[in-house]
């Protein structure tokens, strides 16, 4: 297990980065990471009210666009928690999910101090995606 500044580099996918911003230069790579942040944070937000009304289906889906948001930036814990709710979220019983969904909510603060360590000067702390 490698580190990288205070990160577990397996948590992490650099490579995603590189090519995210390959594929469309720097307007778009900060626009996305923009996205990512806004988007992720929404999802785990409506997760989480999902568990006070036992709402999984709110829980899968919100975990399903997650798990995608986190595979395009490289977040590969974050990916991992994401798709192991979304897999079980009919199964997990409400305090299970809630627990993993505050698992997701701190993995997905790590990945967006991973990004701002790994863009350096070029992360724009309030992007939002807009």
């Amino acid at each position: 297990m490698s580190q990288a500044g205070n990160f577990n580099t397996s948590d992490f996918n650099r490579d995603a980065l590189t090519r995210l911003e390959k594929l469309g230069g720097e307007k778009f790579f900060r626009e996305m990471i923009g996205l990512f942040k806004t988007h992720v944070r929404k999802h785990i937000d409506s997760a989480g009210d999902a568990v006070k009304t036992n709402d999984t289906e709110t829980i899968m889906r919100s975990a399903h666009s997650i798990r995608s948001s986190a595979g395009n930036v490289g977040a590969v814990r974050l990916f991992a928690i994401a798709t192991d709710i979304e897999q079980n979220s009919d199964k997990d019983t409400m305090s299970v999910l809630k627990s993993k969904i505050e698992e997701l909510d701190r993995c997905f603060d790590l990945t967006v101090q991973w990004i701002k360590y790994e863009l350096g000067e070029r992360y724009d702390e309030n992007s939002s995606g807009s």
